[in-house]
């Protein structure tokens, strides 16, 4: 478990939290979760499962066991890079978009569809280098 803290520290920060809002979820002191990051503190077996439902990763990726980020699930189930494919699919068969009460235009259409195709590509080649 020697990489828990930094793991712990990397989500927390990524997903713009404090270190209070992750304690008051687990109902410990925001201390405890400071002794989690920095201090070596290990995590009983019902918190670890608690963090991982929290932040959709798996127990051993908090354990530093596994470094496979396509195996972190979003609520439904899919993956990052499936959920990213299917909300293209979506925009792609879709005519009209309506975003925040206007319709986009087809310009604006595909520069969404290649910022997405895009950050596809970036998530891909993160998790080809981090898993070689």
């Amino acid at each position: 478990m020697s990489d828990f803290g930094a793991i712990l520290k990397r989500m927390r920060v990524a997903n713009s939290l404090t270190q209070k809002q992750v304690a008051d979820y687990l109902g410990v002191s925001r201390a405890t979760v400071g002794g989690y990051e920095t201090k070596g503190k290990q995590p009983d077996y019902e918190t670890l499962i608690s963090l991982s439902n929290y932040f959709k990763v798996t127990i051993d990726y908090l354990l530093g066991n596994d470094n496979n980020f396509n195996m972190i699930e979003l609520n439904n189930g899919l993956t990052i890079i499936e959920k990213l494919e299917d909300l293209m699919n979506d925009i792609e068969a879709t005519d009209k978009i309506v975003l925040r009460g206007k319709t986009i235009d087809d310009v604006t259409k595909n520069y969404i569809l290649e910022t997405l195709k895009y950050t596809e590509k970036i998530i891909s080649y993160s998790l080809y280098n981090n898993n070689n």
